[in-house]
C-alpha cells in the first residue's frame, strides 16, 4: 500500500502551475494514522521541508515503513537522509522552460539536490503543460542524467495557483501523446501517469473540507 500525506500548501515558491489548495494537516493526525499503515508513505505538499517531516520519518522509519519525501529541493540539506528510502525531485522542462514555469535558478537548485541525494532513490515528477509539452525528450534526458529509477507525469488542471495560468492547460489527447512518447523513450524507467492528481489510486491524506473532516 503506498499512503500519500498532503502536509499542507505552505511552500518556498510561487510556481506557475501549483494545484495545491490544501489546509495543513493535524500532527496529531499524522502521527495516528502512521501507525495504521503498512507498505509506503510519502510525504508532499506544498514543500514538506516547510513541516515537521522529520518528524514524521523518524516514527514511520520506527513502524518499518518504507519512506518517500517530494520536494522541491531548495532546502534538501535539512532533509535527515538517513530516514529516507526515496528522494522524489521536480523536472518540468529544459533549464530555460523549467525556471520560467518555476523561478530563476531553480533548475540548478534541482540538480544541486539530486547529487546531495544521488545515494537515496531517486524520482521525478513533471507537470506537463502547455509549455513543456514537447520537451519529453529533454526532460528525460535530465531525469536519466541523474539516475532517477522512475518518473510520473502529472497532466496540468487549473486549480490552486494554476487558475491563474488557464493557458497552461492540455487536452486529454495530447497528454495521452505525451505519455506515450514517455514511455516509448523511457524503456529504463518506471513510467506513470497522474491524470487528475485529485483523483489518486494511492491513500491520500488531505485536509480539504469534508474528505479531511471524515477523517476526525
Amino acid at each position: 500500500m503506498i499512503a500519500v500525506f498532503i502536509l499542507g500548501s505552505k511552500c518556498n515558491m510561487n510556481c506557475k502551475f501549483c494545484m495545491s489548495e490544501e489546509n495543513d494537516l493535524n500532527k496529531d493526525f499524522i502521527e495516528k494514522k502512521l501507525k495504521e499503515l503498512k507498505g509506503m508513505v510519502v510525504f508532499t505538499g506544498g514543500e514538506p521541508l516547510l513541516y515537521d517531516v522529520n518528524e514524521y520519518l523518524s516514527i514511520a522509519k520506527d513502524l518499518g515503513l518504507k519512506t518517500k519525501v517530494q520536494t522541491n529541493g531548495k532546502l534538501i540539506h535539512e532533509l535527515n537522509l538517513d530516514l529516507v528510502d526515496v528522494v522524489n525531485l521536480p523536472v518540468d522542462g529544459c533549464k530555460k522552460t523549467h525556471d520560467w514555469l518555476r523561478e530563476k535558478g531553480h533548475f540548478k537548485t534541482v540538480m544541486r539536490a539530486a547529487k546531495f541525494a544521488s545515494e537515496k532513490e531517486l524520482s521525478v515528477t513533471t507537470v506537463l503543460t502547455s509549455v513543456n509539452l514537447n520537451e519529453i525528450e529533454e526532460i528525460y534526458d535530465v531525469v536519466n542524467s541523474i539516475g532517477a529509477s522512475s518518473w510520473k507525469l502529472f497532466k496540468f488542471k487549473p486549480k490552486g495557483r494554476g487558475r491563474e495560468h488557464r493557458e497552461l492547460s492540455i487536452s486529454e489527447e495530447e497528454f495521452s501523446k505525451a505519455v506515450k512518447k514517455a514511455k516509448n523513450i523511457a524503456e529504463n524507467l518506471k513510467v506513470y501517469a497522474v491524470r487528475d492528481p485529485d483523483k489518486m489510486s494511492a491513500l491520500v491524506f488531505r485536509n480539504t473540507n469534508k474528505k479531511f473532516q471524515n477523517h476526525q
